[in-house]
C-alpha cells in the first residue's frame, strides 16, 4: 500500500471520528440545556442555569480539543483544526437557533447573551487551538520558524474578520439551521483566505481569532440594529450576523479558517513559482 494511500485513509478516518464518534458525544452534553420555559435546545447563557450551561459549553470546547490535538499529532495541524470544528458543529447544531430563543424568550435578552457567550467561548476555542498548534506535527515537515511581526498579526486578524462577516452575510438569508452553518463555513473560508493574503507570513493563529471575533460582532450588530425583535424576525429582517449563535461562528471558522488559508497559500505558491527568473545582461 503506497504511503498516499495511508495518508488518505488515515486523514478520512480522523474525519470520520469527529463525525460519527466524538462529534455526537459532545452534541449529546449540549442536549442537556434547556431555556427557562423547557424550550429544548439553550445556548449555555440561555439555558435556565447558566452554570451548568458553561460547564457544559467548555466541556464540550475541552473534548473538541482533545480530539483536535490528537489529530495534529496523528496528522497534521491543520487536520487537527478542522477536526475541532467539525466536532464542535455538533453542539452547534444542539444549542439551539437565535430565532426560536428570541420567539421563546419575546424580547432581545438571548442576544445579550450570545455577546457574552461568544467573548466566553471565543477565549475558550482560542486555548484550544493554542494547544492543538503547539502539540501537533506542522504541516510541512521542512516549515521555517514563524518570523511574524505584529503588523503581520493585526492584518490577518482584520482581514479574517472583515472577508469573515462579507461571507456570512451573503449565505445568512433564513435560519434555516443549514445555511446558518454554511454561513459560518463560509465566513471561516473567506477570512483564513483573506488573511492568508494580506499577512504571508503570519501563522494561522490570528486568522482564527479574526473569525472567532465575529461570533461576539454578530450578537452585536443584531443587539443595536433590532428594535422590535419579535416584528423584525416575523418580518423576516433580521440582520444576517445576527442569525447565528456564537458555535455556530466558532465550528464554522474552524472548519473553514484552514481550507482558505491552504487555498490561499496554493495560490501564492503558484503565483512565486511562475515568476521568471532573472538573467544576467
Amino acid at each position: 500500500m503506497s504511503s498516499e494511500l495511508i495518508k488518505t485513509a488515515r486523514d478520512w478516518g480522523v474525519v470520520g471520528g469527529a463525525l460519527l464518534v466524538v462529534g455526537p458525544l459532545a452534541g449529546g452534553l449540549a442536549d442537556q440545556l434547556r431555556t427557562q420555559s423547557g424550550l429544548d435546545g439553550a445556548t449555555p447563557l440561555t439555558a435556565s442555569r447558566p452554570f451548568v450551561g458553561i460547564v457544559i459549553g467548555l466541556a464540550v470546547v475541552a473534548l473538541a480539543g482533545v480530539y483536535g490535538v490528537v489529530v495534529g499529532r496523528i496528522a497534521h495541524v491543520r487536520l487537527g483544526l478542522i477536526c475541532t470544528g467539525l466536532v464542535l458543529a455538533w453542539p452547534a447544531w444542539q444549542f439551539g437557533r437565535v430565532s426560536d430563543l428570541i420567539r421563546d424568550a419575546g424580547d432581545l435578552s438571548p442576544v445579550s447573551s450570545f455577546a457574552f457567550e461568544g467573548t466566553l467561548f471565543a477565549i475558550a476555542c482560542t486555548l484550544a487551538c493554542l494547544f492543538v498548534l503547539k502539540l501537533g506535527r506542522p504541516v510541512l515537515p521542512s516549515a521555517e520558524p514563524d518570523s511574524s511581526k505584529p503588523v503581520d498579526w493585526a492584518l490577518a486578524c482584520g482581514a479574517a474578520a472583515i472577508a469573515g462577516a462579507l461571507g456570512a452575510w451573503l449565505i445568512a438569508q433564513s435560519p434555516l439551521q443549514g445555511q446558518v452553518f454554511a454561513a459560518a463555513v463560509a465566513a471561516g473560508t473567506a477570512g483564513g483566505a483573506a488573511g492568508r493574503s494580506v499577512a504571508v507570513r503570519a501563522p494561522i493563529l490570528p486568522i482564527l481569532i479574526g473569525g472567532f471575533l465575529l461570533a461576539v460582532v454578530g450578537p452585536l450588530v443584531a443587539r443595536f440594529a433590532v428594535s422590535d425583535p419579535l416584528a423584525t424576525l416575523y418580518a423576516g429582517e433580521w440582520p444576517g450576523l445576527g442569525l447565528l449563535t456564537p458555535f455556530d461562528w466558532l465550528a464554522g471558522v474552524l472548519v473553514g479558517a484552514p481550507l482558505g488559508e491552504m487555498w490561499a497559500n496554493s495560490m501564492v505558491d503558484r503565483q512565486t513559482d511562475a515568476k521568471p527568473t532573472a538573467r544576467p545582461a
